[in-house]
């Protein structure tokens, strides 16, 4: 009985790996998604907009709100 426990147990941690693998993938993916669209934000700012404190440009002086784009994620 202890044996078949255990072999569950390894089975469930080799899933979690898994998991974590594919979880630490993602995040990397949306975070080097994020760089992209800030480091287009500060070029496309770069011709009239200002650095605030964070080091992102703001166009303020155009009245122009940039907005992300939002989609559902479904797990």
């Amino acid at each position: 009985m202890l044996n078949k426990e255990k072999e569950r147990l390894l089975k469930e941690a080799e899933r979690l790996d898994l998991r974590i693998t594919v979880i630490k993938k993602r995040l990397e993916e949306i975070n080097l998604e994020m760089d992209k669209l800030q480091d287009a934000e500060i070029i496309s700012d770069a011709g009239g907009g200002k650095i605030n404190p964070s080091g992102r440009a703001s166009n303020q002086k155009k009245g122009v709100k940039k907005e992300w784009k939002k989609m559902p994620l479904n797990y």
